[in-house]
């Protein structure tokens, strides 16, 4: 490395760190922390359970003489020597079914599928509409995609997306001498959003799209927070719904509620043969291996087990419930404040809105901080969220709720967050998050 690029580079981390926006990879060994920060929400992929069931599907392999299931790589691509019955099976048969899909095709992580449905699909004079915060894979996709344009629209907002789509056939008209615009319109949203938890109004944006784009206009549906939580035994909100024939794409993950990796971009069968073709993340991937299929298939077996998820869910939920009900009477809202950077917001507290998702914003300006405070206050594992990963002013601990997660850590967490808010904590826990392991 050239001492100009060496410069340019540190001068960029060091600009970050001074605003408090360095990312750090963090890891805290042995310190029995309770678990309200990963997106393991059904608490599957530590479970006794679900360890049982994969082991049993690698013995039935073994036992099978399925050497190529076995193998710890999977040789290539699924164009060249990766592809598999089991991989086949799991997106053809297992994943429609569950998610009642005509069809489906695998990919390695949520952030590849994104990246290769925006990328590949809209085609040149297309346009795609997307909510302003939609994932960072599908800005990613966007920006390779062959569109003629990308616009996005408030958040959540089905008269926003409204508007937005008549002026983009407005300024076609004003453009082209009259002609109304002929290409096709994708409208790319996620169903529980990662940062706020709040759930897509599916119905009202399909709704405006069919106003303005009645046959030409389509949603694409991102439901990586909502795989296991929402809907019918986790379905999804599509299925929850019942929009199931409404959707042109639906992307679930298997990294969060499932308990395993991958995703899954379900769609018609003719959409699965053309991202097998143009979807360049998908040709070029190698493909997951055997073992990784295998988890992927036991989670989905206890999924689809209405023994095991039911209880799982119900416990979920039940925690949500609680700390919703705590959290909402320590909301100051920013208007009120008289407590200064000390204070947390909820933006459901008082809403009416029914619980949507196991995902909580609790919104300070001292996120990292409060993170910290809970961490050694309460022995809760939390993470604080600043800019650049949401917008400025939005900084916040994302809480995430387990069904692991029991009475008593909800409870102390509850109480960390009031102390904080009382003044309680030692001065000492006002810093940073800790520096990371070399």
């Amino acid at each position: 490395m050239n001492e100009t690029l060496k410069s340019t580079i540190d001068a960029k981390l060091k600009a970050r760190d001074q605003k408090g926006q360095l990312r750090r990879l963090t890891i805290f060994e042995n310190e029995n922390l309770a678990d309200f920060s990963s997106n393991d929400y059904l608490s599957l992929s530590s479970d006794g359970e679900f360890y049982r069931q994969y082991l049993a599907q690698l013995k039935h392999q073994a036992s099978h003489g399925q050497a190529r299931e076995m193998a710890m790589g999977s040789g290539g691509s699924r164009l060249l020597d990766g592809n598999s019955v089991r991989a086949e099976r799991l997106e053809r048969e297992t994943l429609p079914q569950f998610h009642r899909a005509p069809d489906g095709l695998l990919f390695g992580s949520g952030f590849d599928a994104n990246v290769g449905v925006y990328s590949s699909l809209a085609q040149p004079g297309d346009v795609i509409v997307y909510d302003e915060l939609v994932h960072a894979s599908v800005h990613d996709g966007m920006r390779l995609a062959r569109a003629a344009r990308c616009v996005p629209f408030a958040h959540n907002d089905a008269a926003a997306l409204q508007a937005t789509l008549a002026a983009i056939k407005a300024k076609h008209k004003a453009a082209n001498q009259g002609q109304e615009f002929c290409g096709q319109v994708f409208v790319g949203v996620e169903s529980v959003y990662s940062m706020d938890g709040d759930v897509a109004p599916l119905r009202a944006l399909l709704h405006a799209l069919r106003a303005e784009f009645p046959r030409t206009g389509h949603l694409i549906v991102d439901e990586a927070h909502a795989t296991g939580v929402v809907g019918p035994g986790g379905r999804g909100l599509v299925c929850a719904l019942g929009l199931e024939t409404d959707v042109l794409v639906r992307v679930h993950t298997f990294g969060k509620g499932v308990g395993a990796a991958g995703a899954v971009v379900l769609c018609d069968s003719l959409l699965r043969e053309y991202f097998i073709n143009y979807c360049r993340p998908f040709v070029y991937s190698t493909a997951m291996p055997g073992y990784a299929l295998a988890a992927i298939e036991a989670a989905y077996a206890l999924l689809a087990s209405p023994v095991v998820a039911a209880p799982r869910l119900a416990r979920l939920w039940a925690r949500m419930h609680q700390f919703h009900a705590g959290l909402s009477t320590l909301s100051v809202p920013p208007a009120d404040d008289s407590s200064g950077a000390r204070s947390i917001y909820y933006a459901a507290a008082g809403s009416g809105a029914p619980l949507a998702s196991a995902i909580f914003a609790v919104q300070t300006p001292q996120a990292r901080a409060l993170a910290t405070h809970c961490r050694r206050a309460a022995r809760c594992l939390v993470r604080a969220i600043v800019y650049p990963t949401v917008p400025r002013g939005g900084e916040r601990v994302r809480v995430c709720l387990h069904a692991g997660n029991t009475r008593a850590e909800v409870d102390a967490l509850l109480q960390a967050l009031r102390a904080w808010t009382e003044g309680a904590e030692d001065d000492e826990l006002m810093q940073d998050e800790p520096k990371p392991r070399l």
